[in-house]
């Protein structure tokens, strides 16, 4: 009776924990939080410009950010990128010279804020830059220019930086065929073409080219004779409750820098500007409607020097009332399910249902990937490819027969994890102080094989002992000496590593056995604070005390942050090393004199922004 009565006082102070703390007021000089994924420590890079895959952003009352800082080796060599001008982050590059072949590397990033608040990733180290034997990347945003009735500018992006040649082909007409029409220099971005022939059509791309290959072509661009193909088609409006219409339509332009929307003003019949947006966009949502109005809308796309003819007219009529839409999106990528999760709030009882959509990052479009039923508030995304960063929103479908406006937008990241760590790691001795059979538990079905790490005695250093084959799941040791060994054991695949299941060694302590471990962890955020309250149920006797230990999701090794009195059953992490924004695993296990438990269960916290 006692033990209960102790359960329930603790989730009365988790429950206290969630609701009774005031919210955090943020500074404005509070630093801004970044995150860098890849490349990562320990990888293989080519000389080049390499991506760098990485989250930023300011403090919630901050300023924006400013710039950013690759550095690499220490400031041996810094590079400082703008944000852009619309706040939004730019793309980051590694750029590795020939002066880095086949030598080793560290880099982190500094992200600094408009208020002069300044941040750095964490560091990744020990990088190898190995030759390039890649054909190069294909040029972008090829951009065709008018100088004249006859003579047009061409100017791109050099997206590599081990090419040899660029070609040019053009193709004259619109039923021709495309021809080789100049060889130009590396790192040339621009050319003109000359001598050409009035209301005839011209289309262009351009490829880099090196000994290994032909890059990609770029985007087609033409300088459209008499007519123009650009005009946008299939216009189509909806409702999106009574102030907000969506707006729809196919790009047909290569060539574009952005769209023109104009709506139709009732009252003068004029056409207005409603907005303007990025080239490849291909919908716009009007806000500040009236409730039951009829609207009128037309779609332009332009570019340098061009317009293009207005679209077909699409009508729309709001609806008589507004529905919220889903609110507080949030999406994290589970580390033990490996699925992106996302959450949000349900603010209304007249949804019929929730339908989630998605982009990579390399996206301007959405589309649909899954719906729920209604007053379901969760959605699991398990259609996932490695290394991408994932944009999520979704919006309801409603009892008035229209979608609500979208919620916010959310990302996550989506790792290369290695394989699943084998456990129950057990040991019996054959022949005493010479032969111990070990087994363990294949967790995983996409391992290379095994590494089994072996130290004598508690104060020893583990070294790797064997590696084994995938599927292996027993092996029988012969030890040079007596003395107590200990041995843990991982999976991996190509560099990839799992966590090392538990410890046992050959006194008999399988850090398991005769210890209990603590079971059924559970955790809260501390209302509107960076705080994790845990509570755990305490199951051993005899301990000594207890280990708890975090990582960001992710991530595949834990780092410890506590160690706690014995008979503790709870504790609040209130960092330093929490980050809104960010998600965490938490694991607990006790300890005595001879060794470890078991780990508890591993639950995940996700801090919103």
């Amino acid at each position: 009776m006692i033990k209960y009565t102790k359960i329930l006082i603790i989730f009365s102070l988790l429950i206290c924990l969630q609701g009774c703390f005031d919210s955090v007021t943020d500074s404005n000089s509070a630093p801004p939080v970044i995150k860098v994924f890849s490349p990562s420590s320990n990888d293989t890079v080519q000389v080049g410009k390499i991506l760098i895959q990485y989250q930023a952003v300011d403090n919630p009352n901050g300023l924006g950010l400013d710039h950013f800082d690759i550095v690499i080796n220490d400031f041996e060599k810094t590079t400082v990128v703008p944000q852009n001008e619309n706040g939004t982050n730019p793309q980051l590059y590694l750029e590795i010279d020939t002066s880095y072949l086949f030598k080793r590397f560290s880099y982190f990033v500094m992200a600094y804020s408009k208020n002069g608040s300044t941040a750095r990733s964490q560091i990744k180290s020990n990088l190898y830059v190995s030759e390039s034997t890649q054909p190069p990347e294909k040029p972008a945003n090829l951009i065709l220019t008018k100088i004249s009735d006859t003579a047009v500018n061409l100017l791109w992006d050099d997206s590599s930086s081990n090419e040899a040649n660029f070609e040019l082909w053009r193709k004259e007409g619109t039923t021709g065929n495309y021809k080789l029409h100049k060889t130009l220099p590396e790192n040339t971005i621009s050319t003109d073409d000359y001598g050409l022939t009035e209301n005839l059509s011209y289309s262009y791309k351009v490829r880099a080219t090196n000994e290994f290959g032909n890059s990609d072509y770029s985007n087609i661009v033409t300088t459209g004779g008499a007519s123009s193909p650009d005009v946008p088609t299939d216009l189509t409006g909806e409702p999106l409750g009574a102030t907000q219409i969506l707006l729809s339509w196919k790009d047909n332009s290569s060539r574009e820098l952005g769209f023109k929307v104009q709506g139709l003003n009732s009252q003068t019949t004029n056409w207005e500007l409603r907005g303007i947006v990025t080239s490849n966009t291909t919908q716009f949502t009007d806000k500040n409607l009236s409730a039951g109005t009829p609207y009128s809308y037309r779609v332009a796309a332009y570019g340098n020097n061009f317009q293009s003819d207005w679209s077909e007219i699409a009508e729309v009529t709001t609806a008589n009332q507004d529905i919220p839409p889903p609110g507080s999106l949030s999406a994290s990528f589970n580390y033990i399910s490996r699925k992106v999760v996302l959450r949000w709030n349900d603010n209304t009882n007249l949804e019929t249902g929730t339908f989630i959509e998605r982009r990579l990052s390399t996206q301007t479009s959405y589309s649909e990937i899954g719906e729920v039923i209604q007053d379901t508030k969760t959605f699991t995304d398990s259609n996932l490819t490695l290394n991408r960063i994932y944009y999520y929103r979704a919006r309801h479908s409603t009892t008035e027969g229209f979608f609500t406006p979208y919620s916010n937008e959310d990302s996550a990241f989506v790792p290369e994890l290695g394989p699943i760590a084998p456990s129950d790691l057990s040991i019996a001795e054959f022949t005493p102080n010479a032969l111990y059979g070990l087994s363990w538990k294949d967790n995983s079905n996409d391992e290379d094989g095994f590494e089994l790490y072996r130290k004598l005695g508690e104060f020893g250093t583990y070294s790797r002992h064997k590696t084994f084959s995938a599927n292996i799941i027993a092996y029988n040791d012969t030890v040079p000496a007596a003395g107590i060994y200990y041995y843990k054991i991982r999976s991996f695949r190509n560099n990839l590593y799992s966590d090392f299941s538990n410890e046992v060694n050959s006194s008999g302590n399988t850090g398991g056995g005769a210890l209990e471990a603590p079971t059924n962890l559970q955790g809260a955020i501390v209302s509107g604070e960076l705080k994790v309250a845990m509570i755990w149920e305490d199951n051993a006797s005899s301990e000594l005390g207890y280990e708890v230990e975090r990582r960001f999701s992710g991530s595949t090794e834990f780092t410890r942050i506590d160690v706690l009195a014995p008979n503790t059953d709870n504790y609040i992490d209130d960092g330093p090393g929490l980050f809104r924004g960010s998600a965490y695993d938490f694991r607990v296990r006790a300890y005595d004199a001879t060794g470890f438990s078991n780990y508890s269960n591993i639950i995940q916290i996700t801090f919103p922004f």
